[in-house]
């Protein structure tokens, strides 16, 4: 019996791991809503100086909240840090790296046709662009840790960077394929919520028994 309890306590502490990590719940429901609602109204809408706010801050919004939940409702109990196997780590190695190699290559373009090395005026709009693309590589290691997240994440920061230039991504076109990943992390949030909801039940009776032990 003793082993059983073992194995019960090491089974859920190793489920509860995972809400630090690679499973969101409501965080990557929310990170699939504010991509379609960001494609959606990038897409549809005209870009109003109201619209380029409300898309330059979607990207804080969801990280923020993301960082929030994992915290304060998900690991309640207390933080415990999800081991990745080499598997995971190879492939968010993988996406930062071509992250940061290609956010390089399109701020380093902007810096030398800008003065004082080329013609271009820096303005806001430059300014904006550039600092998204060099915060990126960063905030895809610190905060983008599995493979939906990323993909959220990156979308929401890509809209955000060409909404600084005063664009876009249309409806037709690479952001559709972004638009089937957030439908999909809706459906999985969805699904490590109600896992989630049963994690918490569970810890909660073994957290009653062993306070009426003792």
């Amino acid at each position: 019996m003793q082993a059983d309890h073992l194995d019960e306590l090491q089974q859920l502490t190793a489920e509860y791991a995972r809400y630090s990590r690679s499973a969101g719940g409501i965080s990557s429901v929310l990170g699939g809503v504010l991509c379609l609602m960001s494609y959606l109204a990038g897409g549809l809408l005209p870009l109003t100086d109201l619209l380029r706010a409300v898309l330059l801050a979607l990207p804080l919004v969801w990280l923020v909240s993301k960082q929030l939940m994992a915290r304060y409702y998900y690991q309640a109990y207390g933080h415990v840090e999800e081991r990745p196997d080499h598997s995971s780590l190879r492939s968010h190695y993988f996406c930062v790296a071509v992250t940061g190699l290609i956010c390089a290559w399109l701020a380093v373009g902007n810096i030398i046709v800008a003065e004082p090395l080329g013609n271009a005026a820096w303005d806001w709009t430059r300014l904006g662009y550039v600092g998204i693309a060099l915060a990126m590589p960063f905030v895809a290691w610190r905060y983008l840790r599995n493979p939906l997240d990323y993909i959220m994440g990156v979308f929401l920061l890509c809209q955000a960077a060409v909404v600084a230039t005063g664009r876009s991504y249309p409806l037709i076109g690479i952001a559709m394929l972004f638009a089937l990943y957030a439908v999909q992390s809706i459906i999985v949030g969805l699904r490590d919520h109600r896992r989630f909801l049963r994690l918490r039940a569970r810890l909660d009776i073994l957290m009653h028994a062993a306070t009426m032990a003792k």
